[in-house]
């Protein structure tokens, strides 16, 4: 039988044998930065546990809960590299969110993350682990997505919401002000008008109290901020994979308790009116031009979902606050590499459009013709192109087809993920090519 404590210390040796069977060695140099990473908790987890009485029972009890916590994030890390998930595009999502992901502090280097496959078709999360002891070095991230929607690539737009959320808690500061801005002079600033609203409109019976009216209208307040959060960052393609999943998923009425995300409604129309403010609409651009042209179909059909739901009870927003917050957050998501989303070239969306209806990954221009007679072939120029525009690439495709016998949702999505996976190889091959030269 052991002791508390030699129990603890047996458990620091499996724990680190199973770092080294699985993440050293085993999933290349990716797991190699988790196995540092999880060593070093390791190490210090055991330096605490042997500084600590053999009979001071409460500290070898919060020392287990750490060897646990540690336990479980190296095995859901383990599981992370089964390909659950498309790697291009787990790439390419990491690129976007390191930099809003690292904390303000010196001492914190760049964050990691994995990516795990989860039950449900609205599991999405991006999740900060909290501090504890031995997280000085790399804070890890875990991304989480809806198992049966791993090729649906069109729908991963809407993870730009959780990436609010962990941006949140790294910058509480800066963006929970912006956050308190979008819902200034809103219901959720009054506990008994949020109540009475959610009485009146989603059947809501029961109050509870008002701490618990605080927290979810807290809660609520951030699930609006991550959606204009979502659409700075993941540009217009955001608004489709938002209305079909939340349309889907959040018109619940009669629940006895407030629940803790606002109705779709309420989502839908702040949204509109940020798109609007963003001038991510791009087909309500005055100056019109191609890039309106190719939008038309796409944001016609997301303004007539949303318009549903602006100028009543769902409308809960003030249109000056929307506003207000929106340029707001865009100026502070100008700070950071890669994390906003940039107005695409009309001509190249035009030409992933094109490829898209002949069955081609949207990866680079149309083919040009090379060679003369009977030997010409067409290649996809290769072009640098921002994933964003892949997925408005794809839902514009989408648009176009939504009503016809020939739409094939699943094909589009193919198409589009392995354009990211050829983008993927192109951005290496120039950085690559670019760092031989000089």
């Amino acid at each position: 039988m052991f002791a508390p404590k030699d129990y603890l210390l047996v458990e620091c040796a499996n724990l680190k044998q199973t770092l080294r069977e699985t993440l050293r060695y085993r999933y290349g140099a990716s797991s190699a930065e988790f196995y540092t990473e999880c060593a070093s908790r390791l190490k210090y987890v055991r330096h605490l546990i042997d500084g600590v009485a053999a009979d001071d029972y409460p500290a070898l009890s919060g020392l287990m809960g750490q060897l646990n916590g540690l336990s479980d994030l190296i095995t859901a890390i383990e599981r992370s590299h089964i390909e659950e998930f498309a790697w291009p595009f787990a790439k390419a999502l990491q690129r976007i969110s390191t930099s809003i992901c690292k904390e303000n502090d010196p001492l914190r280097e760049t964050p990691l993350f994995f990516f795990r496959a989860e039950g449900g078709i609205v599991s999405y999360a991006v999740r900060a682990e909290r501090n504890s002891p031995g997280i000085a070095g790399r804070k890890i991230y875990s991304v989480v997505f809806p198992r049966t929607l791993k090729d649906i690539v069109l729908l991963h737009a809407i993870i730009g919401h959780e990436i609010g959320h962990a941006a949140v808690a790294s910058h509480p500061v800066a963006l929970i002000s912006i956050a308190k801005t979008l819902v200034s002079g809103s219901i959720l600033e009054d506990q008994q008008q949020f109540y009475h609203w959610c009485a009146t409109n989603i059947s809501v019976s029961h109050e509870v109290s008002a701490d618990y009216l605080r927290e979810q209208a807290t809660m609520w307040t951030e699930e609006l901020f991550c959606d204009l959060f979502g659409l700075i960052v993941m540009g217009p393609a955001f608004l489709p994979a938002a209305s079909s999943l939340l349309g889907a998923t959040s018109r619940r009425v009669g629940v006895p308790f407030v629940p803790s995300h606002p109705p779709y409604g309420c989502r839908v129309a702040a949204l509109l009116l940020a798109a609007r403010t963003l001038k991510l609409l791009y087909s309500e651009s005055p100056a019109g031009g191609r890039l309106a042209e190719l939008c038309s179909p796409l944001d016609t059909a997301f303004v007539s979902e949303a318009s549903k739901w602006t100028s009543g009870n769902f409308d809960i927003l003030k249109p000056d606050s929307i506003e207000s917050a929106a340029k707001a957050l865009a100026a502070f998501a100008r700070q950071f590499e890669f994390l906003s989303f940039g107005e695409p070239n009309a001509e190249l969306l035009d030409q992933q459009l094109q490829l898209l209806r002949a069955r081609v990954p949207p990866a680079g221009r149309y083919p040009a013709a090379v060679g003369e007679g009977s030997h010409v072939i067409k290649m996809v120029e290769s072009t640098i192109i921002d994933f964003r525009h892949v997925l408005l690439a794809g839902w514009l495709r989408w648009s176009e087809l939504a009503t016809s016998a020939e739409a094939d949702f699943r094909q589009i999505n193919r198409l589009c993920s392995h354009a990211i996976l050829q983008q993927e190889a192109i951005t290496y091959w120039s950085a690559h090519s670019q760092a031989t030269i000089t």
